[in-house]
């Protein structure tokens, strides 16, 4: 999904990685942040699969705009852009 951080508006994530993971996984939602609004829109849309769009803790961003597999340029990337493309993988077992 594509999501826009507002002027002086943080992304709102709390984002963990190990040093050898190729992902950032998601450990929280923080008030106030570009994805709670984004959550919040999911989650009153009149659509069901809305909802499931929503971003949880659990959840592991694998790409940020065309950055794949590279946590630290990921998270530069989502610091440094207003327009952020994300694709979020969602479950359990290997990428």
């Amino acid at each position: 999904f594509t999501i826009r951080k507002a002027d002086d508006t943080e992304l709102g994530l709390n984002v963990s990685h190990g040093e050898n993971d190729k992902v950032l996984c998601v450990d929280g939602i923080k008030a106030d942040g570009a994805v709670e609004s984004w959550n919040r829109q999911c989650k009153n849309g009149a659509r069901l699969e809305n909802s499931e769009k929503a971003v949880l803790p659990g959840d592991k961003i694998i790409c940020v705009n065309g950055i794949s597999y590279d946590p630290a340029r990921m998270l530069e990337e989502c610091s440094n852009k207003q327009l952020l493309r994300l694709t979020i993988w969602r479950g359990s077992g290997p990428l």
